[in-house]
């Protein structure tokens, strides 16, 4: 199965499985993350919603592992 991405040029296939697609998300999810909760700490954010992000995000990134294996 190929997905077909939109870039700047237009649309073109790669030849990506959907695993392929599940390890990206996975690694692409994690730094946007790390920005947020940098930038929380840098703000001082309440420690509630500071949990509350970093838990979100851990269960996201756990689910596309778990997915990808």
């Amino acid at each position: 199965m190929t997905f077909h991405v939109f870039i700047s040029q237009g649309w073109t296939s790669y030849g990506l499985t959907l695993n392929d697609c599940f390890l990206f998300g996975a690694l692409i999810s994690a730094t946007d993350t790390v920005s947020i909760l940098a930038l929380f700490k840098a703000v001082g954010v309440d420690a509630r919603v500071y949990a509350n992000v970093f838990g979100e995000s851990a269960l996201n990134d756990g689910v596309a592992f778990v997915l990808y294996k």
